[in-house]
């Protein structure tokens, strides 16, 4: 009986297999939302899904299948943050697959299992001395004051 159970249990946790996401935010680096979502249908592409997981938690966000604007109001039209001397950061939704950044867009970017981890980030690209000099750092690093309170 006991043993039973148990390969029960084992079959089971196989079968429920699903990609884990989350999504951090401007201020730390602990997830606004995290959680797992079963890919079923692998011809669907990463940005369907993000669209799809979005929905089902309620999360609010304004975007499509190949870029995400804003999530939860972040950082809507406060995307720009100039600095001294013509340099600037532009903030934006960044993802991750897997520790990764992929080299093209969501809507390019396939699933291959259900083991993947889709992380979505609020980072930032630099524009500093005439050039890009960084490109999707997270925000967190900055904790810029428009959203995000002083320690």
């Amino acid at each position: 009986m006991k043993k039973s159970l148990f390969l029960l249990t084992v079959m089971i946790s196989f079968s429920l297999k699903a990609i884990t996401f989350e999504v951090v935010g401007a201020c730390d680096k602990s997830p606004l939302y995290k959680g797992d979502y079963e890919v079923k249908d692998f011809s669907r592409n990463a940005g369907q899904l993000t669209l799809s997981i979005f929905k089902k938690l309620g999360i609010n966000f304004r975007g499509h299948e190949s870029m995400i604007k804003d999530i939860e109001g972040i950082p809507g039209d406060n995307d720009y943050l100039p600095e001294e001397g013509g340099d600037y950061k532009i903030l934006g939704w960044c993802y991750e697959v897997n520790g990764a950044q992929p080299a093209f867009y969501i809507n390019k970017y396939f699933f291959s299992s259900n083991d993947d981890h889709l992380k979505w980030i609020l980072g930032y690209a630099h524009f500093e001395d005439g050039r890009w000099t960084e490109y999707c750092k997270p925000s967190f690093t900055l904790r810029p004051s428009l959203f995000c309170k002083s320690k």
